[in-house]
């Protein structure tokens, strides 16, 4: 997996997550497996681990 660091919070590529919420992202892309958003840097150190 390709890490893509991100360093704005106006970096164009967060454009389709931005305002989105849980509940409006899960309604619009949750895939049959499910969905996991991780925002915390431990999180997402632990989730790539």
């Amino acid at each position: 997996m390709e890490i893509v660091h991100i360093d704005a919070p106006d970096d164009a590529r967060l454009d389709d997550y931005r305002s989105l919420t849980d509940t409006a992202l899960r309604t619009r892309l949750e895939p049959a497996g499910g969905l996991y958003i991780a925002e915390a840097a431990t999180v997402i150190e632990r989730a790539v681990a």
